[in-house]
C-alpha cells in the first residue's frame, strides 16, 4: 500500500520522497550535491519499518557518516552520485553510473563502507575500505575523464 510506508515516518512524505528520488538533473555538480547531502540528511527521520516491510532506519550516526562522506567527495570535486537511498538493513546507498560502469558505496557504519564497482563487461571489484575506493576512482576517472552521473 502506498501510503503505509509514511505511516512510520516522523518527517512528511516529501522528506522521504525526496531522499528516494534520483538525483540526476541539479544545475551544477555542486547543486547536485546539495541535493545528495538534504537527502541524506532527511534519512534521520526515518523509522524502523520505514519501508512498510520491517526496513531497518539509519541510525544518526550512519547518517552523519554519509554526509561526511558526500561532503568530502564533493569537496574533491568528484561528480554526485545519481542516488542516495536507504536500503531494508539500515545502511544508505549511493550509486553513481557512466554508461554501463557503475560504482556503489554503501555506508554501513559511521565510519564504515563497503563499495562495489563493475565495469561494462561485468567485471567486479570489491572494497571496504576508503583508501582503496579513492586509488580506484582515480583509475576510473582517468577512463571517462572525470564527468559523472
Amino acid at each position: 500500500m502506498p501510503g503505509r510506508a509514511m505511516d512510520h515516518h516522523r518527517g512528511s512524505p516529501a522528506d522521504l520522497e525526496t531522499a528516494m528520488t534520483p538525483l540526476i538533473g541539479a544545475d551544477s555538480a555542486q547543486g547536485a550535491w546539495d541535493r545528495v547531502v538534504r537527502a541524506l540528511r532527511g534519512l534521520e527521520s526515518l523509522r524502523a519499518d520505514w519501508d512498510g516491510q520491517g526496513a531497518d532506519a539509519p541510525v544518526p550516526g550512519l547518517v552523519r557518516g554519509a554526509v561526511e562522506l558526500a561532503e568530502q567527495f564533493a569537496r574533491r570535486d568528484f561528480p554526485p552520485p545519481v542516488t542516495a537511498t536507504p536500503t531494508p538493513a539500515g545502511s544508505i546507498l549511493l550509486g553513481w553510473r557512466w554508461g554501463r560502469d557503475y560504482l556503489e558505496i554503501e555506508v554501513v557504519g559511521p565510519d564504515r563502507i563497503d563499495w562495489m564497482f563493475v565495469d561494462g563487461s561485468g567485471a567486479t571489484e570489491h572494497g571496504e575500505d576508503l583508501a582503496s575506493l579513492l586509488r580506484r576512482w582515480v583509475d576510473l576517472a582517468g577512463r571517462i575523464g572525470g564527468e559523472g552521473g
